[in-house]
Protein backbone atom coordinates (compact mmCIF):
# COMPACT_ATOMS: atom_id res chain seq x y z
CA UNK A 1 0.00 0.00 0.00
CA UNK A 2 2.82 2.41 0.86
CA UNK A 3 4.36 2.23 -2.63
CA UNK A 4 0.95 3.05 -4.10
CA UNK A 5 0.94 6.31 -2.16
CA UNK A 6 -1.55 5.20 0.48
CA UNK A 7 -0.77 6.54 3.96
CA UNK A 8 0.74 3.57 5.80
CA UNK A 9 1.37 3.18 9.51
CA UNK A 10 3.52 0.39 10.90
CA UNK A 11 3.38 -0.54 14.58
CA UNK A 12 6.68 -2.24 15.34
CA UNK A 13 9.61 -1.21 17.54
CA UNK A 14 12.05 -2.94 15.17
CA UNK A 15 13.48 -1.21 12.12
CA UNK A 16 13.95 -3.14 8.89
CA UNK A 17 15.57 -2.25 5.58
CA UNK A 18 12.43 -2.03 3.45
CA UNK A 19 10.55 0.06 6.02
CA UNK A 20 13.53 2.40 6.46
CA UNK A 21 13.51 3.13 2.74
CA UNK A 22 9.76 3.77 2.72
CA UNK A 23 10.14 5.99 5.80
CA UNK A 24 12.85 7.97 4.02
CA UNK A 25 10.36 8.89 1.30
CA UNK A 26 7.54 9.64 3.76
CA UNK A 27 5.46 6.73 2.50
CA UNK A 28 5.49 4.83 5.79
CA UNK A 29 5.38 6.01 9.37
CA UNK A 30 6.65 3.64 12.04
CA UNK A 31 5.21 3.77 15.54
CA UNK A 32 6.33 1.82 18.59
CA UNK A 33 2.87 1.65 20.14
CA UNK A 34 -0.70 1.29 18.95
CA UNK A 35 -1.92 4.45 20.69
CA UNK A 36 0.42 6.76 18.78
CA UNK A 37 -0.41 4.97 15.51
CA UNK A 38 -4.15 5.38 16.12
CA UNK A 39 -3.69 9.05 16.96
CA UNK A 40 -1.73 9.57 13.75
CA UNK A 41 -4.35 7.65 11.73
CA UNK A 42 -7.01 10.06 12.98
CA UNK A 43 -4.80 13.03 12.09
CA UNK A 44 -4.24 11.72 8.58
CA UNK A 45 -7.92 10.91 8.05
CA UNK A 46 -8.82 14.50 9.02
CA UNK A 47 -6.18 15.98 6.71
CA UNK A 48 -7.86 16.89 3.42
CA UNK A 49 -4.45 17.24 1.70
CA UNK A 50 -3.05 13.88 2.84
CA UNK A 51 -3.81 11.99 -0.38
CA UNK A 52 -2.11 14.65 -2.53
CA UNK A 53 0.88 14.77 -0.21
CA UNK A 54 1.33 10.98 -0.25
CA UNK A 55 0.96 11.00 -4.05
CA UNK A 56 3.90 13.40 -4.10
CA UNK A 57 5.92 11.07 -1.87
CA UNK A 58 5.16 8.22 -4.27
CA UNK A 59 6.10 10.31 -7.31
CA UNK A 60 9.45 11.19 -5.72
CA UNK A 61 10.19 7.53 -4.97
CA UNK A 62 9.36 6.49 -8.53
CA UNK A 63 11.50 9.29 -9.97
CA UNK A 64 14.53 8.36 -7.87
CA UNK A 65 14.38 4.56 -8.05
CA UNK A 66 15.10 2.33 -11.00
CA UNK A 67 12.38 0.24 -12.60
CA UNK A 68 14.01 -3.13 -12.03
CA UNK A 69 11.56 -4.95 -14.31
CA UNK A 70 12.62 -2.68 -17.16
CA UNK A 71 16.30 -3.07 -16.22
CA UNK A 72 16.04 -6.87 -16.29
CA UNK A 73 14.10 -6.80 -19.58
CA UNK A 74 16.88 -4.74 -21.17
CA UNK A 75 19.59 -7.07 -19.86
CA UNK A 76 17.72 -10.11 -21.14
CA UNK A 77 17.17 -8.43 -24.52
CA UNK A 78 20.90 -7.73 -24.84
CA UNK A 79 22.11 -11.08 -23.57
CA UNK A 80 19.45 -13.31 -25.10
CA UNK A 81 18.22 -11.69 -28.32
CA UNK A 82 15.90 -14.62 -29.08
CA UNK A 83 14.12 -13.99 -25.75
CA UNK A 84 13.49 -10.37 -26.73
CA UNK A 85 11.35 -11.43 -29.68
CA UNK A 86 9.12 -13.38 -27.26
CA UNK A 87 8.98 -10.60 -24.64
CA UNK A 88 5.68 -9.09 -23.59
CA UNK A 89 7.36 -5.87 -22.35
Amino acid sequence: AAVLGIPTLLVNPLRAGHSLELEKYGLLERHVDMQSALQRAVEISNDKDAICRWAGYRRRLLEEKSDMTQEFAEIISRELPEAASKSVA
